[in-house]
């Protein structure tokens, strides 16, 4: 064998050895519904840079792929994805325990009932039985069992919506989260401690033995951007403490 072809024979398998460590690297498909500031399509929501941030070390590599609110836990169910950002409790509504793998939590929310600056806070359900009630879409899957049928919610589109419905006298009562609406938090009457749910946003896979080692390096990870600070640093006013 010439010198030349020998050259060759290296290049080769150095090659092949790339190709090869390049296909051990795990790869994870990621439902991102729309969250107003956490997740959003063009990948520059909270969540999303925290989860960015937390894979820059692990040998990962993540498609994320944006759905409107309900069409992203119909590709999880159909596993059209690996994993979902947020439904936590609305999942664990339709699968067991052990079908499913949650990472340390991403953030923290909580539902209230918001009014217009002028009244007095809601601080139960049955106050609002004979009011006009708005909501997210979506947020139902969160608030149905809450409200019981008692309370009618009329929902829409997005929070600056609702807002402008509050503020218009069109509604009395915004059924909303926080922090997705911590921007309009001063323009608003509500109570702190009466909250009609909360929960955590995590990242939810299917349970595979894959999915189940991406979940313990990233929960690793995410664990320490909160211990570090990052957490607050890349969530600013819409920081839950947790």
């Amino acid at each position: 064998m010439n010198k030349l072809s020998r050259t060759s024979l290296s290049l080769l398998v150095a090659c092949l050895g790339l190709m090869a460590n390049a296909s051990q690297a795990s790869s994870i498909r990621i439902a991102a519904p729309s969250i107003d500031n956490l997740v959003e399509e063009d990948g520059s929501g909270i969540y999303q840079r925290m989860v960015s941030r937390a894979i820059e070390s692990l040998d990962v590599n993540v498609q994320t792929l944006f759905y409107p609110y309900r069409r992203a836990i119909r590709a999880f169910d159909a596993k059209e994805v690996d994993c979902i950002y947020s439904f936590d409790d609305v999942l664990y509504q339709t699968y067991q325990p052990d079908q499913l793998v949650s990472s340390f939590p991403l953030g923290k929310f909580s539902f209230h009932a918001f009014r217009a600056p002028d009244k007095p806070a809601i601080v139960s359900v049955n106050e609002m039985v004979n009011l006009r009630v708005v909501g997210i879409m979506g947020h139902e899957l969160y608030i149905e069992s809450v409200l019981q049928g008692s309370v009618r919610a009329d929902m829409v589109m997005t929070e600056h919506q609702a807002i402008n419905m509050l503020k218009q006298g069109r509604v009395d009562v915004l059924i909303a989260a926080l922090p997705d609406i911590q921007p309009f938090i001063s323009q608003l009457s509500y109570s702190p401690t009466f909250s009609l749910f909360s929960g955590y946003d995590r990242l939810n896979c299917h349970n595979t033995e894959n999915n189940l080692i991406f979940i313990r390096e990233l929960s690793l990870q995410l664990n320490r951007l909160k211990n570090d600070g990052s957490y607050e640093s890349l969530a600013g006013e819409f920081f839950v403490p947790f």
